[in-house]
């Protein structure tokens, strides 16, 4: 199964119009799982805009993990294409008066400068009269049963490629949720406390069986180990999750009676 692209350089070329006509088409931050690849590319984002910007110094590694949280809590439903096209929009003026850094690049910096560009969005969108999906995607409203259908379909495919692969792919976060509310993953708060030290333990060992190879990924390191030293962190929060559902996954090779219930519950859901 290939994996969507999660941000497209050459997107950063098109107009105004033509950039937020093709929003519909960009991977939402919120739809990647791996926390990896999140900080990874916020990382890269960071360098690349703020020598945009001309600021001079490195942003430190305390900004960097508080514009992670910042980002995927707040403006988790922006593409990483929207948090570039964002900021060269505001070196461009385009979106207003320009929001003074101070040779600063913080959270407090980037949430001004996103808010702003959400603005500029919505008013481009009705301003041109821009549909929010795309024509070949437009049909009508779905009945619950058929949402509840295609996420059916999606937990059994989740689950398919774990037992083929032994890992959960990037893109499909929603899992956890819809085991968690149909009752298939802890919810004391005993067993979260020891998995999320888990995901810290795992985050760790995967920084540090690795050398960097540029000043960048170094960056991002310095930028993981930060988080795994920060209470509740959404990065290890994420990882977290990937764990508790793989822990399930593995339970349910030993356990035919729950297979059989898991399987039939999203079975039962699905429609012809």
């Amino acid at each position: 199964m290939g994996e969507l692209a999660v941000y497209k350089e050459e997107r950063l070329s098109l107009g105004e119009v033509a950039f937020v006509r093709s929003i519909v088409e960009h991977r939402k931050i919120r739809d990647i799982s791996d926390s990896y690849t999140i900080s990874k590319e916020v990382s890269h984002w960071i360098t690349h805009t703020t020598n945009q910007l001309g600021i001079k110094d490195a942003v430190p590694t305390h900004n960097k993990t508080e514009i992670v949280e910042l980002i995927l809590s707040v403006f988790k439903n922006l593409s990483f294409d929207e948090l570039y096209f964002a900021f060269k929009m505001e070196r461009f003026g385009v979106l207003g008066d320009k929001t003074e850094h101070f040779q600063l690049f913080n959270a407090s910096y980037v949430s001004d400068v996103l808010k702003k560009y959400i603005e500029w969005k919505r008013e481009i969108r009705r301003k041109h009269n821009l549909d929010l999906v795309k024509k070949d995607q437009e049909a009508p409203q779905l009945s619950q049963k058929e949402k509840d259908s295609i996420v059916a379909k999606g937990v059994l495919r989740i689950y398919g490629e774990y037992r083929a692969l032994g890992n959960i792919s990037t893109g499909d976060a929603y899992i956890y949720e819809v085991l968690y509310d149909d009752g298939f993953l802890p919810t004391d708060a005993e067993t979260k406390k020891k998995v999320y030290e888990e995901a810290k333990e795992v985050l760790r060992f995967d920084i540090e069986s690795k050398k960097p190879l540029s000043i960048e990924e170094k960056e991002h390191f310095k930028l993981i180990m930060n988080a795994i030293e920060r209470k509740r962190d959404p990065i290890v929060i994420a990882e977290a999750k990937r764990l508790m559902v793989k822990k399930f996954f593995r339970k349910l090779a030993n356990d035919n009676d729950l297979k059989k219930t898991f399987t039939e519950k999203y079975q039962k859901r699905i429609i012809d």
